[in-house]
């Protein structure tokens, strides 16, 4: 049972990871062109925001399967009693005392990319009036 869950957290993880990799290259020319166009600002500024919750929704599963990797059960469910959000933490702090630091820079990078697209798509959401 352990293994299937750690498997199918990793696998959703990878699942949106592999969306994200084909769908960002040409998302960022489209939103790039745009946030140019002073009448197109918000629609750029709305496809940030909708991507930005694609990239939370990878940084939440891997977060997860690195906690679970780390912690168990216990870290599992900790997290997920920490309002669900609570097990990117407990992934950064697994990643960094368990395994590789990459692992832990990687779930950091992506929350930093989650919350900036998010700003920077409400941002530009509010500029275009």
């Amino acid at each position: 049972m352990r293994e299937t869950v750690f498997e199918w957290t990793l696998a959703a993880a990878e699942f949106l990871a592999g969306i994200l990799g084909w769908a960002l290259p040409p998302t960022f020319w489209i939103v790039l062109t745009l946030v140019v166009i002073r009448r197109t600002r918000s629609l750029g500024g709305l496809i940030m925001f909708i991507f930005s919750y694609l990239i939370g929704a990878a940084t939440w599963f891997y977060g997860a399967a690195v906690s679970f990797a780390s912690f168990g059960w216990f870290g599992l469910i900790l997290g997920l009693l920490a309002k669900g959000v609570g097990v990117v933490p407990l992934g950064i702090i697994g990643g960094f005392v368990y395994f590789d630091s990459r692992i832990a820079w990687e779930i950091i990078g992506m929350s930093v990319a989650t919350f900036a697209l998010r700003l920077i798509g409400m941002f530009l959401g509010d500029t275009s009036k």
